[in-house]
């Protein structure tokens, strides 16, 4: 049997595209493995959102080249954001590989891997069908239920639309489906995606919103949690907040707000919600939402950010004290607006980067030292010898915290109360109680 490798880099949603071509595979008759080794062809699934991507997806192609030139491997199929990004001329400029794929075509993978085509780019404007079939890739007991494809913002950052094409949504019944069968085989936490959460269902041709594909999802057996993913503050309405009173959602709201200056949001193609608009969403999300978990995205170092810019936002993070913060570097990219806008150097913008972490930090821990002997539910993702390994409401997968949980009697999968007696900025640690 023929045994392909997986290298699969970047965001969630690429990780559903990796699953796709998977399950296309062992379709054929393929074997899977994970990792680029002891394999006879190697898929590597690249990201280029921003240039530290790029240059981790180029350098994994380098790097299986050099294992094909040494016999490891025999062919090389490359696939995803950076062949759709670049088109053609990749070829060029990687000869050891076989054939490339764009983003969209996750239903050729068999025909890369046999050798039927070298180059496959998708139309960026011709809108994906319905979800493919998924060899699941995570956990066994958590998955990604991505539900919408592309998007149609102008952010002058970034590169998505370009890449992924417009948005547009999954129809309800497909994504149900998907969820049911996801449940069948033992899931337990579904993590809804998309470039835009908040607007998903109203453009399908049977209109539904988050609200709606909550209320479905959560009537599905087997699941038990249901976390929302990137949700887009310009469209964070009463009807969008409301899907988080539906049984099983849980109370984390992941909005990127990217900055707080008004200028600079701007700047970002932004202008909606400006300041005051962000400080009353944070407000009513935490009135009115019982342990309501907020968190962010932030960009510094944009183009035109100067000192004033950058203490408003300092003070935006300390005064909103956010329990999850990712805090990210301008990444100037072709054929973007911003990137012909005048630049912040780079030795400012990892001082920004490195204050605002540090504050965060400080702010994390507060957080987490105002939870000890309280009780948590926490999911449990690993068994070690002394302990497990779990997340709580408050954590999602491989990108916040994590509980390391003492007790007996715990199993992978399981949903646990935990009380909580040790913490660190980013993790906690607990002790399972009751049943």
């Amino acid at each position: 049997m023929t045994r392909v490798g997986l290298v699969s880099l970047g965001c969630p949603k690429a990780l559903v595209d990796s699953e796709q071509m998977m399950a296309s595979l062992a379709k054929e008759g393929y074997e899977i493995v994970l990792g680029d080794q002891d394999c006879d062809i190697l898929f590597i699934n690249t990201c280029s959102f921003i240039g530290d991507a790029r240059e981790e997806s180029e350098q994994t192609i380098k790097n299986a080249i050099k294992l094909k030139r040494a016999g490891k491997i025999k062919r090389i199929v490359v696939t995803g954001c950076l062949p759709q990004l670049v088109g053609e001329q990749i070829k060029e400029k990687y000869k050891g590989v076989d054939a490339f794929l764009g983003t969209g075509k996750n239903d050729l993978a068999a025909l890369a891997a046999n050798g039927s085509l070298a180059f496959e780019r998708s139309d960026v404007h011709a809108p994906q069908g319905s979800p493919l079939p998924r060899l699941q890739l995570t956990l066994p007991h958590v998955a990604y239920l991505r539900v919408a494809e592309g998007c149609s913002h102008k952010c002058s950052f970034c590169t998505i639309p370009s890449i992924r094409g417009p948005y547009h949504s999954f129809e309800l019944k497909d994504l149900v489906l998907e969820a049911k069968a996801l449940a069948s085989i033992g899931v337990k936490e579904i993590i809804i995606i998309a470039q835009d959460t908040s607007i998903v269902g109203l453009d399908a041709k049977a209109p539904y919103d988050l609200k709606k594909l909550m209320e479905e999802l959560s009537q599905i057996d087997g699941i038990e949690w249901i976390r929302v993913m990137y949700l887009n503050p310009m469209h964070l309405m009463e009807n969008v907040l409301a899907a988080f009173t539906v049984k099983k959602v849980l109370p984390y709201f992941d909005i990127p707000f990217q900055h707080i200056s008004d200028k600079i949001l701007s700047a970002m193609g932004r202008p909606s919600p400006g300041r005051d608009d962000i400080r009353l969403l944070v407000k009513t999300i935490r009135g009115s939402f019982k342990n309501a978990i907020l968190r962010s995205s932030i960009i510094v170092g944009f183009p035109g950010e100067d000192r004033q810019d950058f203490d408003e936002l300092i003070s935006f993070v300390r005064e909103t004290m956010f329990d999850r913060l990712g805090v990210f570097r301008y990444s100037p990219e072709e054929n973007t607006l911003s990137y012909k806008m005048k630049q912040v150097s780079s030795r400012v913008a990892n001082y920004r980067w490195n204050t605002l972490m540090t504050l965060q930090s400080e702010i994390s821990l507060e957080n987490n030292s105002r939870l000890k002997g309280q009780i948590l539910p926490v999911i449990i993702d690993g068994i070690g010898k002394d302990t497990a390994i779990g997340r709580s409401m408050a954590d999602a997968p491989e990108i916040d915290g994590t509980v390391s949980v003492k007790g007996a009697n715990i199993k992978r999968g399981d949903i646990v109360n935990v009380k909580v007696n040790s913490f660190s900025p980013y993790d906690l640690g607990g002790v399972k109680v009751g049943h």
